[in-house]
């Protein structure tokens, strides 16, 4: 996928995005529900979690740079997510949605 498009809107795509607020212990997404967006991290750590209620191996706690986009690989790829995202400290992050990004995906490259 072509993603240039994309990259050329962002600056379009984050200041139309949502601006939000998780505290400590609030889900930004769950395991097993498709994306119904991304989010662009601004501050913040979250932690990633399996469905047994245990973190996974890989990415127990992950202090995300600002700037990082998380779920954009599960959105592009039409799947649902792998695991249960939560704020293990309060974060901001932009939320766009998805009507907002199928514009890119549906568009022929």
């Amino acid at each position: 996928m072509d993603f240039s498009k994309l990259e050329k809107s962002w600056p379009t795509l984050i200041k139309e995005g949502q601006p939000l607020t998780f505290k400590k212990g609030q889900a930004l997404f769950y395991e097993g529900h498709s994306p119904y967006g991304i989010f662009l991290i601004q501050s913040g750590e979250v932690e990633f979690w399996k469905e047994d209620g245990n973190p996974t191996q890989d990415n127990h706690r992950h202090t995300i740079a600002q700037g990082e986009i998380i779920g954009l690989d599960v959105f592009a790829s039409d799947a649902v997510h792998c695991c249960t995202c939560m704020a293990s400290e309060d974060c901001q992050a932009v939320f766009i949605s998805k009507t907002q990004l199928l514009p890119f995906f549906n568009s022929s490259t």
